[in-house]
């Protein structure tokens, strides 16, 4: 017989102390980094051909104060405790 101690089953004493409303918030933390990760770099292509990338959601003037209001990594870092 193998001993799953450690193992992580997902099943037993290792969830039963878990909170689904946490676990959901680290997920849409996650989710909203990965978007935005992904909004914020786009390739161009120039008339010469040339080939370069631009913070394309750095650019739009409601970026900042939006990022102000909705730190999210710290958020995601307090339901980690």
């Amino acid at each position: 017989m193998r001993s799953t101690v450690g193992r992580g089953t997902g099943t037993g004493a290792d969830t039963a102390d878990r909170d689904p409303a946490i676990d959901l918030v680290r997920f849409v933390c996650l989710a909203l980094v990965v978007v935005g990760h992904s909004m914020m770099v786009s390739p161009v292509l120039h008339p010469d051909g040339t080939v370069t990338t631009e913070n394309t959601l750095g650019d739009q003037d409601w970026f900042v104060p939006v990022i102000w209001i909705f730190m999210v990594m710290p958020l995601f870092f307090v339901t980690g405790v």
